[in-house]
């Protein structure tokens, strides 16, 4: 039996969560077994059993067996209840847990001070951006910090264990820059520059031939900074600067020649951890163009950046022709954990998409991260009721294969939009501003599976 070691939460107001069969309860386990193997993992919050035969039920901390004596199948899922639902759905949230093993490993190594903060990165579509969650007419506003990933920060970080989401990559697709610093406001400056033809990490790069700085100000304390740009052999040179000081931390001067166009990675010490602004300024040469910014402090042990473009498919994902392609940069990032929120878009009746080849697309994906080291957390998007996403069965053909497809890559599966009480339901409350996105109240509860199955690599590491 997987030894499940019980941690204390911090306060917050939970949804609906799945611990499944994970847990490796044996088939014929008894009340006395259990009463002596398995406590709650979550004291003080509402659990129940699916299916519940109603033999089974969480007495104080502990599992029992009851009231009529009876063993257990191996197959079963700890239910946690909707504080905002009177009935909540019982199907499971969260499957295939078998421990996060390669994140764990690494979040060992960085708390024990062996290496850098381990990496998760996002790959998702502007459910995963956060669009829905922020505010203005099209629910953008603000959306980039207020996004789950974001929420996960936080939570991990107010819990104890400190992560930075300092980081923004690409254009998520907005069509301009004004559009995108709408939507993150942690970007200004850059009021002449523009976008380019072509894509990397987060969508579109952000280019400019003149002296005009782009200005990143972070909020969490970012003392190292790695600045992601393109290399083709004519590129601008850049200088970094902090604040009001316009001494330059760093001056990049792009290699020349290159074999072939491919990403730059500098990573450079800014000094005292503080959330002061950044400026990037090119200085001369050919056009600079800025893939994303990345940066911790001294204190992080982990750090989030989030990959998502608006519009996705799993397609986009897997874009590997050159040398600064999404997925050659993904790999190049080279993440500890990677969380897949792709579907929502390939679900689309009009997309074109069929389910086997949405599979195939994240098999790819999987395949690589997997390849490369990672842990990978496939997330089913919550999908509302409206017309274009289908019936039942179409959704379900598309949700179904991917649990499938996490079970056979021995990935964690989350399903979002029963954690949000099903299509019906979910769309019912609300849960999607415009009928599409997730409200920010979605991503809040939304963020809780990601959480706990983080924590729960936390706390039992080794």
């Amino acid at each position: 039996m997987r030894a499940f070691r019980p941690y204390k939460r911090p306060n917050k107001v939970l949804p609906a969560m799945t611990f499944n069969a994970a847990l490796n309860i044996p088939t014929g386990a008894t009340q006395g077994t259990l009463l002596a193997t398995l406590t709650n993992p979550f004291p003080g919050e509402t659990l129940t059993l699916d299916p519940d035969d109603g033999r089974r039920q969480w007495v104080g901390n502990q599992l029992q067996v009851g009231p009529t004596p009876g063993a257990l199948s191996d197959a079963f899922n700890l239910v946690r209840s909707h504080p905002w639902a009177a009935t909540p759905t019982v199907t499971s949230v969260v499957a295939n847990f078998g421990g996060l093993p390669r994140f764990q490993a690494a979040l060992r190594d960085a708390i024990a001070g062996a290496r850098g903060p381990v990496r998760i990165a996002g790959f998702g579509d502007s459910k995963l951006r956060g669009s829905g969650a922020g505010t203005g007419t099209f629910f953008n506003t603000g959306a980039a910090i207020v996004c789950k990933l974001v929420i996960l920060a936080k939570a991990l970080t107010t819990a104890g264990l400190q992560t930075s989401w300092s980081s923004v990559f690409g254009n998520s697709n907005f069509s301009n820059l004004p559009g995108f610093k709408d939507f993150d406001p942690r970007i200004t400056g850059a009021s002449d520059w523009t976008l380019t033809a072509t894509k990397s990490l987060g969508g579109f790069m952000w280019t400019t031939t003149t002296a005009t700085s782009l200005v990143f100000t972070p909020q969490t304390p970012v003392k190292t900074l790695e600045v992601h740009t393109l290399l083709t052999g004519d590129d601008g040179s850049f200088t970094i600067t902090r604040g009001a000081d316009p001494t330059p931390l760093a001056t990049v001067v792009p290699p020349t020649p290159v074999a072939a166009a491919t990403e730059l990675i500098t990573t450079v010490d800014l000094g005292a951890p503080s959330t002061d602004p950044i400026q990037i300024q090119r200085i001369g040469g050919g056009a600079l163009a800025v893939i994303g910014l990345d940066g911790y402090g001294p204190d992080d042990k982990v750090r989030i950046a989030n990959f998502s473009v608006g519009g996705a498919k799993s397609a986009d994902a897997i874009v590997s022709d050159t040398g600064y392609a999404t997925l050659t940069a993904a790999l190049r990032y080279a993440p500890d954990l990677g969380v897949i929120n792709l579907g929502a878009n390939d679900v689309v009746t009009t997309s074109g998409v069929t389910t086997a080849a949405y599979l195939g697309r994240i098999q790819t994906l999987v395949t690589a991260l997997k390849g490369a080291g990672a842990d990978v957390i496939l997330t089913w998007p919550a999908i509302s009721t409206i017309a274009s996403n289908g019936t039942e069965a179409h959704v379900a053909d598309f949700k179904d294969g991917l649990k499938a497809l996490a079970a056979t890559n021995s990935a964690v599966f989350i399903d979002e939009t029963v954690l949000l009480g099903g299509r019906v339901a979910a769309t019912a409350d609300g849960r999607f501003v415009d009928g599409v996105h997730d409200s920010l109240a979605a991503n809040q509860i939304e963020e809780n599976p990601l959480f706990d199955l983080l924590w729960w690599a936390y706390v039992n590491r080794g």
